[in-house]
C-alpha cells in the first residue's frame, strides 16, 4: 500500500527557494496526547481526550497525533501479497504497534466511533511523484472522510504518520499536519479517490485528467516544495537562466 519517501536530489544548480509554510501541531492538545495513560482499550484512551476537551474537531486531532505517535507503518506487511483482514485488524494494529494504509484508516474510524463522529474510509490511488503512473482500475491506498460540524473533511493518518527514506525500509516517524483535515485540492494532487464524491468538489476529475500535464506538474511542484506560485516561477527562471550555461561548451 502506498508509502511517502524523503529523497534528497543533487543537481549542478543550487536553487535557494522558499520552504512551504509550516503547519504545526496544537500544542496543549499533543501534549494532553503525550500524557495518555498506556492502554490497548481505545475507549480508555478517548475518555483521556475528553478530559479536556468535547469538541469534534479537537477530539478528531488527538486521536490524529495518538495514531502519528503510536503506530508506525509496516514495510514487511505490505509487501505480503497474502495478507489477511486479520492481519489489518485494530486489535492487531494496536498489538503490534504497526500498520499499513488500511489499517490505519480502520483505526481512525474506531477512534471516530468512540469519539461519536462519523467516519468514512476511501479506497483510492496514491500517487507519489516518483511512482510510476497506477491503473485505473487498481486501488493501492486508503484514507478516510470525517463528518465535523456538518462538513465532511478529509485525513490521510498514513501519509500524516511519516515517511519511509527513500531507498530504505527505515521508516521515520513525523507529523504532517497537512494530511489533518486536508484542503480537498492539497489532497486531489496525489489522492484519487475510487468514488469521485470524496474529492469534495463542485466538479470532479476523472482519472485520465487526473494523469494529464496539469495534475503530473503539481504532483512535481508538492514533492518540490514549490506548491506557491511565486517560488514555482522563481524556480522556473532559475531553471531558464542555467540553461545558456550548461549549454557552452
Amino acid at each position: 500500500m502506498k508509502v511517502r519517501h524523503i529523497i534528497i536530489l543533487l543537481s549542478s544548480v543550487s536553487l535557494q527557494l522558499n520552504a512551504q509554510k509550516d503547519i504545526v501541531v496544537n500544542v496543549p492538545l499533543y501534549e494532553h496526547v503525550l500524557k495518555t495513560p498506556s492502554s490497548s482499550v481505545i475507549g480508555e484512551i478517548t475518555e483521556h481526550f475528553e478530559k479536556i476537551s468535547e469538541n469534534d474537531e479537537d477530539l478528531m486531532e488527538m486521536a490524529y497525533y495518538w495514531i502519528c505517535n503510536n503506530i508506525e507503518y509496516d514495510i514487511d506487511l505490505s509487501r505480503n501479497a497474502h495478507r489477511s483482514y486479520e492481519d489489518i485488524s485494530v486489535a492487531q494494529t494496536i498489538k503490534y504497534g504497526k500498520t499499513i494504509c488500511s489499517g490505519y484508516s480502520m483505526l481512525l474510524c474506531e477512534f471516530a466511533y468512540y469519539l461519536g463522529v462519523e467516519c468514512e474510509l476511501i479506497n483510492g490511488i496514491g500517487q507519489n511523484y516518483l511512482d510510476q503512473k497506477v491503473d485505473s482500475s487498481e486501488t493501492n491506498h486508503s484514507w478516510n472522510a470525517v463528518l465535523i460540524n456538518d462538513e465532511w473533511r478529509l485525513i490521510d493518518v498514513t501519509w500524516g504518520a511519516g515517511v519511509f527514506k527513500y531507498g530504505t525500509d527505515h521508516f521515520i516517524q513525523q507529523i504532517d499536519m497537512r494530511y489533518f483535515l486536508s484542503d480537498p485540492e492539497f489532497l486531489l494532487i496525489d489522492h484519487f479517490p475510487q468514488d469521485s464524491i470524496w474529492q469534495l468538489r463542485d466538479n470532479p476529475i476523472n482519472y485520465s485528467e487526473f494523469s494529464n500535464e496539469y495534475w503530473t506538474e503539481m504532483r512535481f511542484r508538492k514533492f518540490n516544495n514549490l506548491l506557491y506560485d511565486e517560488d514555482f516561477q522563481n524556480y522556473l527562471k532559475l531553471v531558464e537562466n542555467v540553461k545558456p550555461y550548461n549549454n557552452k561548451e
